[in-house]
């Protein structure tokens, strides 16, 4: 069973005129291929490219498998 892909919501716009980085704006959802700080190569609508990595914030991960993670009660 392949793993749920490691999603970040972008924090800040960015831009570049490299053709290596990947642009966006701030909200858009990246799916981050590899993470090498202080830069991750992410994916977004097919693009591919570099960004800093300090521009997102990464998502939790869903467990795998179908289990569900327990919550304590509230106070």
């Amino acid at each position: 069973m392949a793993s749920s892909p490691m999603l970040a919501t972008a924090l800040y716009d960015y831009g570049s005129a490299d053709a290596t980085h990947l642009a966006f704006k701030a909200g858009a959802q990246i799916e981050i291929l590899r993470d090498q700080e202080p830069w991750a190569l992410g994916r977004i609508a097919g693009k591919t490219g570099w960004y800093p990595a300090a521009y997102a914030r990464k998502l939790p991960q869903a467990p795998t498998g179908g289990a569900r993670v327990a919550l304590p009660p509230s106070p």
